[in-house]
């Protein structure tokens, strides 16, 4: 593992930290914390805005740390941790995700712990969406009905007379990507980055996942030649 490529990888986890502290403060985050969301016997128990922004400190500095430090993996285990800690008053799928990636990197053979867990995420999502309710397209339908109802819209307008086509869409692409990153990197690549951007156009507030889809699959594209000497050693 060459330094420029593990530089490159924690720059990409770190912007990806930094996007979802920006998302967490423009998505309310603060109102939850001041109590203006939930019960204040609930937020009291965290800070209140003083231990959102202390958390928001401490990430930026690990953030620093990871970056510039020499001991990086025990700065990515202190992200992990203070991630961990917010996501019990704002949860969200893709800072689950981003969690994760952090506590992987605070390990030697964090590479590979990244890439089983992209893997299994699109696994584990396109298996989930194999159901006949998403096949059909009314998930979907029924999803952005009800955003509308709430005045929530994202760049595109979603055409639901198509929602069936898109749904069967989703679940090809999600399914197809795990073995495309598998034996042909660039084309799992770009599948996923097509799917994700199209998710984040579509829907509000996507943009974070976004991002870190992004950083997991940059690890299949800044190691891809390790990767393919793994498979040629396998195939010998």
């Amino acid at each position: 593992m060459t330094v420029t490529k593990t530089s490159s990888l924690r720059l990409i986890f770190s912007l990806a930290a930094i996007v979802l502290l920006f998302e967490q403060y423009q998505q309310g985050r603060l109102l939850v914390a001041a109590g203006e969301v939930l019960s204040r016997a609930f937020t009291s128990h965290w800070g209140g805005l003083f231990g959102v922004y202390t958390e928001w400190l401490l990430v930026v500095l690990s953030v620093l740390g990871f970056l510039f430090l020499k001991h990086h993996r025990v700065f990515a285990l202190i992200i992990a941790v203070i991630f961990s800690i917010g996501l019990i008053q704002h949860f969200s799928n893709h800072a689950l995700y981003l969690t994760l990636g952090f506590f992987y990197l605070g390990f030697e053979r964090s590479i590979d712990l990244l890439r089983l867990q992209c893997l299994l995420l699109y696994i584990l999502a396109g298996a989930n969406k194999l159901s006949e309710s998403f096949m059909t397209g009314d998930s979907l339908r029924n999803l952005f009905l009800n955003m509308q109802h709430q005045g929530l819209h994202g760049l595109l307008s979603f055409p639901l007379e198509y929602a069936n086509v898109l749904a069967i869409l989703a679940v090809v692409m999600e399914i197809s990507i795990p073995a495309a990153l598998i034996f042909f990197p660039p084309l799992g690549i770009a599948i996923a980055v097509c799917m994700h951007l199209g998710f984040a156009l579509f829907m509000p507030g996507l943009w974070g996942f976004f991002v870190v889809a992004l950083a997991y699959l940059s690890v299949f594209y800044i190691y891809r030649e390790e990767f393919s000497a793994s498979r040629m050693r396998l195939k010998a």
